[in-house]
């Protein structure tokens, strides 16, 4: 995980979100056919009884997915054969094709495969129970991690040096949009998607957040600067 300050000339501070839209689960999923089948149960059994041989699509050390992968795995102890594939459309697709055995995406990126039948829901993020269409999935409480707080979240953004004023009537707008009633019937019909807005304060905050609980977990892995 590179020093963004030295090498971007940018950190978590020049952030500058107009607002946020969405509160996405993230699903860890995995190839058809696998032998532990829709089991998290198995899964962590056959993880334990053949360390670093199941093979975990990453799109590389430091994202979001790839941050709840190593939160999972410090906290179910379980260890994998890392492959670092790229970006979350070729995850799912590595995956459904069975060159990889499973991947963390929020749906929104694997849905269509799911649909398919080429993938197996094992577990979602946080402590709600899975509902349908995944209802044979568990949740990670379920699983026996009390603190879970992993979940996507996507938002506008706009330069540092955007003037306030203008980021404001931005935010209005967006947030007025974000209450549309079509919007948010055909957002929320994605597995574990909510439509929640967010402004700038609080989306910053969550930001800060995420960097605060994920920084001492890489620091104990040995790959952050």
């Amino acid at each position: 995980v590179i020093d963004m300050k030295k090498e971007a000339g940018y950190d978590i501070d020049d952030l500058n979100p107009v607002i946020s839209i969405n509160e996405n689960r993230l699903w860890l999923f995995t190839r058809k056919g696998a032998p532990w089948g829709n089991s998290m149960a198995k899964f962590l059994e056959y993880a334990k009884a053949n360390p670093n041989t199941i093979r975990y699509m990453s799109g590389g050390a430091g994202g979001g997915m790839d941050s709840y992968v190593k939160f999972t795995q410090e906290q179910l102890n379980y260890t994998v054969d890392e492959i670092v594939v790229g970006p979350s459309q070729k995850r799912a697709l590595m995956t459904a094709a069975g060159e990889g055995d499973f991947t963390v995406l929020p749906a929104t990126s694997f849905i269509q495969h799911w649909q398919a039948g080429k993938v197996e829901v094992l577990m979602g993020s946080g402590p709600e129970k899975p509902e349908p269409p995944f209802e044979t999935a568990v949740s990670s409480l379920q699983m026996g991690i009390k603190k879970d707080p992993f979940h996507q979240k996507m938002a506008f953004g706009v330069s540092p040096k955007t003037p306030v004023s203008h980021r404001d009537w931005l935010a209005k707008l967006l947030t007025a949009a974000a209450k549309d009633p079509s919007f948010i019937k055909k957002r929320e019909s994605i597995p574990g998607l909510k439509v929640k807005v967010c402004q700038h304060d609080e989306a910053w905050q969550h930001s800060k957040d995420v960097m605060d609980f994920c920084e001492p977990m890489f620091k104990k892995l040995g790959i952050h600067y």
